[in-house]
């Protein structure tokens, strides 16, 4: 009863399958063949459909696959910047590892730059 309506783009490559299938219909039915000079640009139509296909196969990988892992990095660098937050606020309520600290941050940054 609710069925789901097919995407834009799948609407799209399907009219364009139905088109080219009627165009070999008619012409096997009514035995001529195509001149190369009909259609200069012929060679367009099939690469864009394969281009719309493998943009829909890349977006489908990305979304199931890309999507999770980024929410996944996110979380854990969220967790590490919390840990140090937490080693920085440790460090200011203890001045002897105060030093320690402002040395790791340090040495963090000559390496960074």
């Amino acid at each position: 009863m609710n069925e789901k309506k097919p995407s834009l783009l799948k609407r799209l490559i399907n009219t364009w399958n139905e088109r080219r299938g009627m165009t070999a219909m008619a012409n096997v039915l009514s035995g001529r063949k195509p001149k190369w000079y009909a259609r200069p640009l012929a060679w367009v139509e099939p690469l864009v459909l394969f281009g719309l296909i493998a943009f829909t196969g890349f977006w489908e990988v990305f979304r199931y696959v890309g999507i999770p892992l980024l929410v996944v990095s996110m979380f854990f660098t969220l967790h590490r910047m919390n840990n140090q937050l937490d080693r920085i606020e440790a460090a200011l309520n203890k001045p002897a590892d105060t030093a320690i600290v402002v040395e790791l941050i340090q040495e963090k940054n000559k390496e960074t730059n």
